[in-house]
């Protein structure tokens, strides 16, 4: 650059630091510091000629949250919206926390002979890398880690979720509607500056049929409907609209929950200090 070779960690003239200097087409940077705006070009020498990037900036925010790690290595990411922290995308866990395996059925048949409490998961397509991305698609009784209607309590369930955060209850997922940006189909509200970025991973039903991948995002509540069903949160894409909805109740009394042997997608809220 300007004639001269710097290595990794060199100031510039001028301002700047090289952060990386080799041949790969990726690098990933560590230890930034909170509150401070970062500006960033990209060079590369072919044929002794030096082609340069577009000059980007970016401005960390005052705290830099911590990941979350969940018991298979999983890391997510949390967004604070309102005064919820949430996880910034699917879970992707394969296990409980204290170790238990979560057991993945595959055969579409199988999912015929399921008891009303069988816990069981599934990747989209049974293909563990669109899991990698979109998450795990989790029965009901698997989503809340219960055998029996008896297991069912009040207050947070943990479930499936990582130790300090638990599946949402409905009224938290309502919470999380009035304070992002994400439209509620009935009301039409729309407030807060963060957004939680549902993923579109579809469902698998309980006839055991693949559906609506890149259309849609089902996530179970913690909150049961009744003896068959349980609530759930829907983001729904429908003539490059978005439809959002939760079939809440207490929000409208005549609506169906989900039969609990659907597969649906699980985000977790942090638990409350």
């Amino acid at each position: 650059m300007n004639g001269n070779s710097y290595a990794a960690g060199s100031t510039i003239p001028g301002g700047g630091i090289v952060l990386y200097k080799g041949s790969s087409v990726a690098y990933s940077h560590q230890s930034l510091n909170a509150g401070t705006t970062y500006y960033v070009k990209a060079f590369a020498i072919a044929n002794t000629i030096p082609y340069f990037g577009d000059e980007k900036s970016f401005t960390t925010p005052d705290t830099l949250a911590l990941p979350i790690v969940d018991i298979d290595h999983n890391i997510y990411y949390p967004v604070k919206i309102g005064y919820q922290t949430w996880m910034a995308s699917n879970l992707k866990a394969t296990r409980y926390s204290d170790g238990s395996i979560i057991p993945r059925v595959e055969d579409r048949l199988a999912w015929y002979d399921f008891s009303l409490y069988t816990r069981a998961y599934c990747w989209y397509d049974n293909y563990a890398a669109i899991g990698t991305t979109y998450g795990g698609l989790y029965t009901w009784p698997a989503a809340m880690n219960i055998h029996s209607e008896s297991d069912i309590k009040a207050g947070n369930v943990q479930g499936v979720c990582p130790d300090g955060w638990h599946l949402p209850a409905g009224a938290e997922f309502r919470k999380l509607i009035d304070n992002s940006e994400i439209a509620d189909s009935r009301s039409k509200k729309k407030a807060g500056p963060a957004s939680p970025e549902f993923q579109l991973a579809g469902m698998k039903n309980y006839e055991g049929v693949f559906t609506e991948m890149d259309e849609s995002g089902y996530y179970w509540t913690s909150t049961e409907y009744d003896k068959n069903e349980a609530e759930f949160f829907s983001y729904i894409i429908l003539n490059g609209k978005y439809i959002v909805d939760i079939s809440r109740r207490e929000d409208m009394p005549d609506i169906h929950g989900a039969e609990k042997s659907n597969k649906y997608s699980v985000r977790c809220v942090k638990n409350d200090r």
